[in-house]
């Protein structure tokens, strides 16, 4: 099987879902609407494929939005997507783990399933050209980050790049616990 791309057709049931399985959190689902829909506009089309046909040697990245969705309400989805065209932080974010990485990243998938975190990862998927996979890191939303089946399966969560709004970044190399 290979990667499975996306179509305005699916929105409605992946936001459906993902509410579903996102057990109230992750983001709102009209938030992922708002972003799919931008993409799609922009001639974007995200894609995914299955866990079982991603190569053994793949590399793959795991990312998603922190903090309180307060702010991006405040800015409204019309401007966070005139803001994402000029930047699109997670893009920015992602290439520099490549450069800590030192290799392509082959393949994405969101760090939570939610309304918001999986139509970004969606996005990013789509603007880097590489599909996402078809799964998430836990299963639902958290509220913290150690909340992971990677940490269980003794991936570690670092290094960790994190951006902001203004493009600041900062590496998080090492963590003494996964807290």
């Amino acid at each position: 099987m290979s990667a499975y791309a996306f179509s305005p057709g699916d929105v409605a049931p992946l936001l459906e879902g993902l509410a579903i399985l996102g057990t109230g959190g992750g983001g709102s689902p009209s938030w992922g609407q708002g972003i799919l829909e931008h993409d799609f506009s922009m001639g974007r089309t995200p894609s995914i494929i299955p866990l079982q046909d991603i190569d053994d040697d793949a590399t793959v990245v795991s990312g998603g939005m922190m903090g309180s969705v307060k702010v991006l309400e405040d800015m409204g989805i019309d401007r966070v997507m005139e803001h994402w065209e000029q930047r699109f932080e997670l893009l920015e974010v992602t290439r520099e783990m490549q450069g800590i990485l030192g290799r392509s990243i082959d393949h994405v998938v969101p760090f939570e399933v939610g309304g918001l975190n999986t139509p970004v990862i969606l996005s990013l998927g789509a603007r880097l050209g590489i599909p996402v996979i078809d799964g998430d890191a836990l299963g639902r939303s958290a509220p913290e980050t150690q909340m992971t089946s990677f940490i269980g399966h003794g991936v570690s969560l670092t290094s960790m790049p994190l951006i902001d709004y203004e493009g600041n970044v900062v590496i998080v190399q090492e963590a003494t616990e996964p807290t």
